[in-house]
């Protein structure tokens, strides 16, 4: 990949490349989808904002719990914005809770358009006759149940010549 010395903001093109984010704690461009954005709020802390709406300056760093947690610890916030920032002690945590509220959230949506199936039985039968984007298992659920689900659907996508992982 390209290194910078400036976030690059490349606008979507025909081929459907998505705009480019400079991480400012590894200084490399990736994908907005592989980075979170953080902006200072009016009190100087740091929030993170997933979403990307939130007014001010954004900061990007690469969607990881240790990337998250070493750019608060070396002080890259502060100095991407070149203010005072105060970085709360629970942000790999509130990023955390924020991503998951966001996938619980389009997981809804696309249960409510009926692209959801649930239960072991009719999730069986689909993996035998059709493809399957995802494949998530309950906290609760069996390990040999989600083992066996999980098999059908690599033999399943291996059969397809789609990848999977």
């Amino acid at each position: 990949m390209a290194r910078s010395s400036r976030p690059v903001d490349v606008e979507q093109d025909e081929a459907g490349d998505p705009s480019l984010r400079l991480c400012a704690l590894s200084r490399v461009q990736r994908p907005k989808d592989e980075l979170i954005r953080f902006v200072r709020g009016p009190d100087g802390t740091i929030y993170p904002d997933p979403a990307g709406k939130l007014p001010g300056r954004g900061v990007w760093v690469t969607a990881e719990a240790a990337k998250v947690t070493e750019a608060a610890r070396t002080k890259v916030f502060g100095r991407a914005l070149k203010a005072d920032v105060k970085v709360p002690a629970d942000l790999e945590e509130k990023v955390g809770a924020l991503l998951d509220r966001r996938a619980l959230d389009a997981l809804s949506l696309a249960n409510k358009a009926g692209l959801v199936t649930t239960g072991f039985d009719k999730l069986e039968a689909l993996l035998a006759k059709a493809t399957v984007a995802a494949l998530l298992h309950a906290r609760d659920a069996s390990p040999q149940g989600a083992e066996k689900l999980d098999r059908k659907r690599r033999s399943a996508g291996q059969m397809a010549g789609t990848p999977v992982s």
